[in-house]
């Protein structure tokens, strides 16, 4: 072999310590890069050359760089991220709806009703003292207002809930349309090994749409991402749809393009905005319930009230009035009785003699009849209600524990994959300089060598 073969073999090896001294440092400064993947130089003996009997190396190939990935634990991951982030959002959720159920620190509905109850009951002693009628007319305008109160909560929660949705998806569609740029300049650029850093950035981009929206992604051995949502493609290839929230009907629906048309995908969503929505549906269903004990709540003491008489010998009127279909927000205490607490009408007949509690005694029976649906008492209606928000709450902690560590799981098995190493990457660089120095020993020789032959030959 030539000298002239000697000083292209140490340009290859050169050009080798360069691409691996290049990558370590790419590696080194993207350590704490959210999303990214380290590189690794794939090297490749250059093909030998036969000189008679012999065949003698011609060095070193870089042959491509490496973005060191697992895509079927990528896609796991975005999967994950997508039930994390809703577990988590659920639970932030029905913690702000726990506040408002919350009786350790002041009292509840459940209570304000015994209160109510109570001074009922405390009015028994002496129907016609002023001052006990009057106890009963201020339990009745704070139980009232307690209900109210919580009602109008709910229903600003679900106005939140609602309004997160919709304002995350103008980034989502930001996002989706990225992804669909990306996947076409990776097509362009030869794939995900060519331009490594575009790869990077688009996985990062689906992982936070899978954290919004809850989408899952197929990477395609061709380095191209399908993203889905359900069993619906929102990215495909260099394609993309758009998100919208539809609140023309009786709840929230979160639609996406198809074509001149749109679909409803709200059972679909995931993610931060998929569990916005399913506490919507859930805080829905606790106003329902509150509003169907005030509906009924006040519909049986009227009636009750109605039957007696006050102590001018009046029949009752009303005691609670709602709003149909707002019971719960509207509920008061009548006006009237708060005004004069001597038209409250607890005698039982209409010559409303001195002590005549026959229709106190009727109102009193009410605490503990299913007067509310049918099927419960008012009390065990607070009660359950109450119950089911902890036993949601309880099961969303649970389950957001649960999720969280399954993701961490993930991102320890994807860093011990794909992560980068600061210890090795510190070896790789004091072997690629010591390469880079011996390569450049060996053209400094063979360029000596190759003087004095040229010397000699002169």
């Amino acid at each position: 072999m030539s000298l002239l073969s000697s000083l292209i073999i140490g340009r290859s090896a050169l050009k080798a310590a360069d691409a691996g001294v290049h990558t370590a440092s790419h590696n080194v400064a993207n350590a704490s890069t959210p999303g990214f993947h380290r590189r690794r130089v794939d090297y490749k003996t250059a093909d030998p050359i036969q000189k008679g009997r012999s065949w003698y190396g011609k060095g070193v190939n870089t042959d491509e760089l490496i973005r060191v990935s697992n895509r079927f634990v990528g896609m796991r991951m975005v999967s994950q991220a997508g039930v994390e982030s809703a577990a988590s959002t659920m639970y932030t959720s029905l913690s702000s709806i726990e506040t408002l159920f919350d009786e350790t620190e002041s009292e509840g509905m459940r209570q304000k009703l015994d209160v109510f109850f109570d001074s009922l009951m405390s009015s028994t002693g002496d129907p016609s003292d002023l001052s006990l009628r009057q106890g009963v007319t201020f339990a009745g305008e704070q139980l009232t207002r307690l209900v109210r109160d919580t009602s109008n909560s709910l229903k600003t929660s679900m106005d939140d809930f609602s309004t997160n949705v919709g304002d995350s998806l103008g980034q989502v569609n930001d996002k989706l349309a990225e992804v669909a740029a990306i996947n076409l300049r990776l097509f362009t650029s030869g794939g995900v090994q060519a331009a490594g850093d575009l790869a990077d950035q688009r996985d990062q981009i689906i992982q936070e749409l899978a954290e919004s929206v809850g989408v899952t992604v197929h990477l395609g051995t061709d380095g191209q991402a399908t993203v889905f949502m359900g069993g619906h493609a929102v990215v495909s290839s260099g394609a993309a749809r758009t998100l919208s929230l539809d609140t023309t009907g009786t709840t929230p629906k979160v639609l996406v393009s198809v074509g001149n048309s749109k679909l409803d995908v709200s059972s679909s969503l995931g993610g931060k905005a998929g569990a916005s929505l399913e506490a919507w549906n859930l805080t829905k269903g606790y106003s329902d319930e509150l509003d169907t004990f005030a509906k009924d709540f006040a519909s049986a003491l009227n009636t009750q009230h109605a039957a007696g008489f006050d102590q001018a010998g009046i029949a009752g009127g009303t005691m609670f009035n709602v709003i149909a279909g707002q019971e719960a927000s509207t509920i008061t205490f009548d006006s009237v009785l708060l005004g004069d607490p001597s038209k409250l009408a607890y005698a039982g007949a209409v010559t409303a003699e001195a002590g005549d509690d026959g229709n106190l005694q009727a109102l009193l029976t009410m605490e503990d009849s299913s007067i509310i649906d049918a099927t419960d008492s008012p009390g065990q209606w607070l009660s359950n209600l109450t119950g089911h928000v902890a036993i949601d709450m309880s099961r969303a902690r649970s389950i957001a524990d649960q999720e969280e560590t399954r993701l961490a799981d993930l991102h320890e098995l994807n860093h011990n994959l794909s992560g980068v190493d600061l210890d090795e990457e510190a070896g790789n660089l004091i072997m690629y300089q010591a390469a880079y120095q011996a390569a450049a020993k060996v053209i400094s020789t063979s360029n000596q060598m190759l003087g004095t032959l040229m010397q000699l030959v002169g």
